[in-house]
């Protein structure tokens, strides 16, 4: 312990005595270990953390699967899962619950917010204890009851300053005034990791908050047709998931024989509880945990990159120590003592490093969640890098960073010749060939180079790719019209009344001076909430059991939903290839012909080799059925609003009076497209719409170009570019740093040399030539490594990155040519240095 005590000492002088090589050390090292406790703060959370629940493992979710048609799933209804909570022999307990978003009033302003409608036993069967007061009561979660109580989450009380009286005081959702009776422990986001529910309420007032699903008829949760909830239950002591399935087909059967129609050919299934979202068929998470993974390697890869880094600079620094560690070498020390002396520099400078990055770390993830919370109406729960696991990931990667950058050049250096060191002999051997390109110091440099190309390329494929995304064409072009988003739902109003208001809100707002169309719309591209509906030709009912494989045969296409005016098309730019728009009629009264629009894509598929317009389609599904025949009337053009799916259309368009929903968006388009008049028409609209529609909230009322810029799909392209070209940008500059380093140590050494070679008459354009070649073909070598390494990193992403080409010359022939050039610029600061060595001073030099 002594010994160690006393080595620890002589390396906080000797790291003191070089401030320079020890702030610019551990800076480097603090990036690099931050930018790794970071990300494996964000994917440890997402992905591998434990649940806070009580025996996570023994939670599942139960899903009803149709047994004719295995891949169609459903939610169940309120008598369903009343019957499954008597199942003692299979299930502890079985809770039920869906989300919702609402309206939460704070001031004069109204904003989104995620919830969820939960029964009374949520909590207990997730064996989760509230932080303060209560759960609900039997009372309260009865259907029909609506008993305006609420529990809100830890991240809301933490809004509030973590007021005191959280307990008892009111707030105001959906304009109508809740009392908040608990508060849920910090943490814990429901049922799903990261992201969860501000607001929880009881059943009983799911008629009232129920108004996520769009285009749907509302219906009474008592009812045994009413399929609108999820289940997730606790298993029975003794009961795995893998044997109870057996069980849970005899469930099954005997559910169908108390629900005959209810559950007809229906069984019962569960599985373990997914991690990231909620939904009514089993979801794989596989891909989740492989992106992951891949940007943790990514994350490494920077890591690795400083490593080499470091290494290379402590084995030049190294030999500047030569003759000291020959003299402790000569008076009694070990070659493992040397070793472990090392080892503990870069131990220390690996732990300062390691603790500035958990900061720096924590940081980055506070600003991402902020950034993420302001385009999101979820609860974005904290992601801490205080929590065990992490600090020990962190430990973990200081001691890997330590062996890494540390331990090489301590093996390498001890093996030092004691006589020769003693000498203190300045300058490299004339002997020693001058393209040692075997050299540790070369090797690393090599591999930085390599490693730091392929970042470079990885960021510029995903840049090029995302850049060709967002500049295609989308099929319409709505950026300088005006978005403004309304629900009459929160206003009490009934879908009379509601269609009344929103017909005089679209004629106060046509009547604006400067106003060339407006339209009312259920779904706005790169919106939060989207639909979709499975549609087939009309005709007979076709029998349970048929797989039909053409249109013809009654084969049904899938095409996302949206209700819509008469001027939509108009508001939108979107052209309609053949047939009209929908009249003003139709798309105010309920009770007008149905009719419907198709895109190109959706029209082709029903009919490949005939007009549309004209034939009847209708939806499919129990839930849709009843809709009845639809006449197409018009083509619209196909539109594309996915940045990360290359599926394009299809999709149907319906009348808003025919598919009635209470929270729509207003599209305003000016007459003269621009975006300043964009611009001066917002405060109009917001204006015209809350004069227009009092009582009701009016959301956010904004440009459709600033509405897609904040969507999640433009986030994440913009996030995901910021990590990449952080990541490539560190890792080049890292590398290029090494080129520059490794090249001033060589001119540092091979003083006499030059001087030598100056005074037979050497130009010094020669000599920065020499020093400027050897610069560049070391580069050049990591630069061909990196080429091949990036294109068959190339050809991986492009399997999963969307619109990514397999080979990308473009990409790579830049990313080369910039790497050439700054390692040029790196290799010619030293040459340039080298051509001033005096002669008559190097021939002095001992």
């Amino acid at each position: 312990m002594h010994t160690l005590l006393s080595d620890l000492k002589f390396s906080l002088r000797l790291l003191a005595k070089a401030p320079g090589f020890t702030v610019a050390t551990i800076g480097v090292l603090a990036l690099g270990i931050g930018l790794n406790t970071g990300m494996f703060t964000f994917i440890y959370n997402l992905a591998f953390s434990p649940r806070p629940l009580a025996e996570p493992d023994r939670i599942v979710q139960v899903y009803t699967q149709n047994r004719k048609n295995p891949e169609e799933y459903r939610l169940f209804s309120h008598p369903l899962w009343r019957e499954l909570t008597a199942r003692r022999d299979l299930f502890s307990d079985v809770l039920a619950f869906n989300h919702t978003l609402v309206g939460h009033q704070e001031g004069t302003d109204t904003r989104r917010a995620f919830a969820s409608i939960i029964s009374a036993n949520y909590f207990t069967t997730l064996g989760v204890p509230l932080a303060r007061g209560r759960s609900f009561t039997a009372e309260e979660e009865r259907p029909g009851a609506a008993l305006p109580v609420v529990i809100v989450s830890h991240t809301h009380w933490r809004k509030t300053g973590f007021a005191a009286d959280i307990l008892g005081r009111t707030l105001r959702i959906n304009e109508r005034t809740y009392t908040i009776v608990g508060v849920t422990p910090e943490g814990f986001s429901g049922t799903t990791m990261v992201f969860g529910p501000e607001f929880y309420f009881p059943l009983g007032v799911f008629e009232t908050l129920e108004n996520f699903t769009v285009g749907e008829e509302r219906r009474q949760l008592s009812q045994p047709d009413t399929y609108k909830l999820f289940l997730v239950a606790r298993l029975a002591p003794g009961v795995e998931i893998a044997s109870a399935q057996s069980a849970l087909d005899a469930l099954g059967t005997n559910l169908e024989r108390a629900f005959p129609v209810e559950f007809k050919d229906q069984t019962v299934t569960v599985a373990p509880l997914p991690r990231l979202g909620t939904s009514s068929a089993p979801q794989a998470e596989s891909a989740v945990t492989v992106f992951c993974l891949v940007l943790m390697g990514l994350a490494g890869s920077v890591l690795l990159i400083v490593c080499l880094n470091l290494a290379g600079l402590l084995l030049a620094r190294g030999q500047t120590r030569r003759k000291e560690f020959a003299i402790r070498l000569a008076l009694g020390g070990s070659r493992s003592q040397l070793i472990r002396q090392l080892c503990l520099e870069g131990l220390l400078l690996a732990l300062v490093g390691g603790g500035l990055g958990l900061l720096a770390a924590q940081a980055s993830l506070d600003l991402i969640a902020a950034s993420l919370e302001s385009r999101l109406p979820v609860g974005l729960f904290s992601i801490s890098a205080g929590s065990g696991p992490v600090l020990a990931a962190t430990a973990v990667i200081c001691l890997g960073a330590t062996l890494a950058f540390s331990f090489g050049p301590a093996l390498r250096l001890s093996r030092g010749d004691v006589l020769t060191d003693l000498k203190q002999q300045a300058g490299e051997s004339a002997a020693e060939p001058r393209r040692a390109w075997w050299r540790p110091r070369h090797l690393l440099v090599v591999t930085q180079v390599a490693l730091s190309l392929c970042l470079l390329i990885v960021a510029g494929l995903f840049l090029r790719t995302a850049a060709d995304t967002s500049n295609a064409d989308h099929g319409f072009d709505a950026d300088n019209t005006v978005v403004a988003e309304v629900d009459s739902g929160l206003g009490g109003l009934d879908e009379a009344r509601s269609l009344d208001l929103f017909r005089v809100a679209q004629e106060r707002l046509a009547a604006l001076p400067g106003v060339q169309a407006v339209a009312i719309g259920a779904i706005v591209p790169y919106g939060f909430v989207s639909n979709g509906r499975m549609v087939r030709r009309d005709g007979p009912a076709l029998p349970d059991d048929a797989k039909p494989v053409t249109a013809a045969e009654g084969r049904a296409f899938s095409g996302s939903w949206n209700a819509v005016g008469a001027d939509y098309f108009t508001a939108m730019n979107l052209p309609l290839k053949r047939g009209r728009a929908f009249s003003v009629t139709e798309a105010t009264q309920p009770g007008a012909p149905r009719v419907v629009i198709l895109d190109e894509v959706l029209a082709r598929q029903l009919w490949p080799d005939e007009d549309a317009v004209g034939k009847f389609v209708r939806f499919t599904g129990e839930r849709h059925a009843q809709v009845g025949a639809m006449q197409v009337v018009g083509i619209a053009g196909t539109t594309q609003v996915d940045y990360f799916s290359d599926d394009v259309g299809g999709a149907v368009y319906v009348p808003f009076a025919q598919g009635y929903v209470s929270n729509v968006h207003f599209h305003v388009r000016p007459a003269v497209d621009t975006e300043a008049a964009a611009l001066a028409l917002v405060p109009v609209v917001r204006e015209t719409l809350r004069d227009a529609a009092s009582g009701v909230p009016v959301f956010k009322v904004r440009t459709f170009k600033q509405h897609a810029e904040t969507s999640m799909e433009v986030w994440a392209v913009q996030l995901s570019s910021a990590l990449l070209i952080t990541f490539s940008g560190f890792a080049m500059f890292v590398a290029v740093v090494g080129i520059y380093s490794v090249k001033s140590y060589q001119v540092a050494r091979r003083t006499r040399e030059i001087g030598i070679r100056m005074a037979l008459g050497a130009l010094p354009g020669s000599v920065q030539a020499l020093i400027l070649r050897e610069g560049l073909a070391t580069a050049a070598l990591g630069i061909a490594a990196g080429l091949l390494l990036g294109v068959g990193v190339n050809r991986l992403l492009s399997s999963v990155l969307v619109g990514a080409k397999a080979f990308d010359p473009v990409v790579l022939l830049v990313a080369a040519a910039a790497f050439f050039l700054a390692a040029a610029i790196a290799s010619w600061l030293p040459a340039r240095r080298a051509t001033r060595v005096n002669p008559l001073d190097a021939l002095r030099a001992e």
